[in-house]
Parts: C-alpha cells; structure tokens; sequence
C-alpha cells in the first residue's frame, strides 16, 4: 500500500439539517485517521462592519447582575455568554484557518436573505451544521446577550412586576445575531470542543449504520460521494487490511480513535 493515506487530514461531511439543505461534502479526498471531521469549505464572505438597516440600531442592553432567564426570551443572559466579546481576540487566534473557513460557511449557509445576520431558527441550524445542538433556552440566552434589533423592532413595555430590576429592551423574536458575534460564540465552542466527541462524529459519518466499525463498503461510499473515482478498489481494500488490527474486516472503533488521537 502507499505510504499516504487517500484522505485529507480532515474528513469533509456535515451535518446539515435537512430542512433547509443537504449534506456537503468536501470536493478534496477525506484522509483516514488524523482528525475529526469538519464543515465543508467554501470562500470566505468579504469582511465588513456595514450590516445595512442594523448598523445604527442601537444593542440591547446587558446587565451586570445576573437574572433568571425563563423560556419567553425576556431574561437577562447569564454572565458566560457575556465573555465570548472578551474571549474573541485570543479563541479566534487559536482557530486553524480551516475551523474559520467552516464558521463561515455555515454562517453563509443559513444566512437565507443574506443580510448577514441570523435569527433565532438560522442561529440554532448554523450551529447545528458545526456539530453543536443547542436547547432553545440556550438559543434564546446568546440571541437576548448577543443580538442587535431589527429595525422595525418594538421596544419591550416596563416590566411592572420587577419594578428596579434588569430588564431586556427587546423581545428575542425582534433581535438577530450579526456575523462577527456568531463568529465568536461558533469559536468559542469549537476551542472547548473534546476532540474524541469529534472523532466519533468523524466515526459515524462512515459508520452510519452504527455497526461499531468500518467497513469496505462503508469506505466505497463515502468515495463515491466525494467523486473520487480515481481510486482503485484494491487501494480501499488495501486501507482497510492496513488498519484492520482486529481482523474483523474493518476498521474498528477503537483503532479508529488510535489513528485520529495519536
């Protein structure tokens, strides 16, 4: 067998949500075992602080005291949330160009009109497509801290019941997250990701029927939907006889965590 595996160093599969598009796959040949998988890459938007009709809205405030959230979206945030405008310069610096690339690509993705902002629906589907599943309470709480109000945004009446307490000026449903703030949470997640939660995603993305090893088949596939015709059948047998230390006629799981963490 060749001493280079076929496959780049990062596998290319996402994981889209189906109801707003289908898996990509990245047009370069995935690399066998030396890191988890990533967003597909696609050219990076052109950078600008001009966000249109937003730009002179003015952002919701954040309080320094932390306050219940409940699920309506009109609490205060907690407090980590508020650290990822901190956190940028330095998570940002410490991002390969690649794990840039996938943030925004699945910004651009889910960024429907393309006013480069996204809302609370986009914001959870964008993160999703990065390997992170928001609850709603969550989406709401970086929404409420991070987000900047449509321009037919309505005030939020005086919270009489609370009366001197904190309260949020907009509703959730009238504020969307700009690019460079979903740029610095999607980062944020990525530097606190455990990278064996990355591998057994990469796992899986060939495993996808869950039978705890790859496969043969499993690698014929994943091939032929990236179109890498150009391999030969006796090279995706010889990969697999290479890193089949089981002889099961795979790749197990465990070797394939081996492969990628040594």
């Amino acid at each position: 067998m060749s001493q280079g595996h076929p496959f780049t160093s990062r596998a290319g599969f996402s994981t889209k949500l189906p109801d707003r598009a289908t898996s990509s796959l990245h047009p370069q040949q995935p690399q066998f075992g030396q890191s988890a998988p990533t967003f597909p890459r696609r050219a990076e938007p052109s950078q600008t602080t001009n966000y249109g009709n937003y730009s002179n809205a003015p952002p919701p405030p954040v309080s320094q005291q932390q306050q219940p959230y409940n699920a309506t979206g009109t609490g205060a945030a907690p407090s980590a949330y508020r650290q990822y405008p901190e956190k940028d310069s330095n998570v940002l610096h410490e991002l390969s160009d690649e794990q840039k690339a996938e943030i925004n690509e699945a910004f651009s993705l889910f960024d429907v009109d393309k006013d480069r902002h996204l809302d609370y629906h986009e914001l959870r589907v964008a993160l999703r497509a990065l390997g992170f599943t928001i609850s709603k309470q969550e989406a709401l709480q970086i929404i409420q801290t991070n987000g900047v109000p449509k321009p037919t945004a309505q005030r939020l009446p005086p919270n009489r019941a609370q009366p001197g307490q904190p309260q949020p000026q907009y509703h959730a449903s009238q504020l969307l997250i700009p690019q460079n703030a979903f740029t610095r949470i999607a980062a944020q997640k990525i530097h606190d990701r455990d990278p064996r939660e990355e591998v057994e995603r990469a796992f899986y993305l060939f495993d996808v029927d869950h039978k705890e090893y790859i496969n043969l088949e499993d690698l014929r596939r994943v091939t032929r939907e990236l179109g890498e015709n150009s391999l030969e059948e006796q090279e995706l047998q010889n990969m697999i006889e290479e890193f089949d230390y089981d002889g099961i006629g795979g790749v197990s799981k465990d070797a394939f965590f081996g492969i990628c963490l040594q």
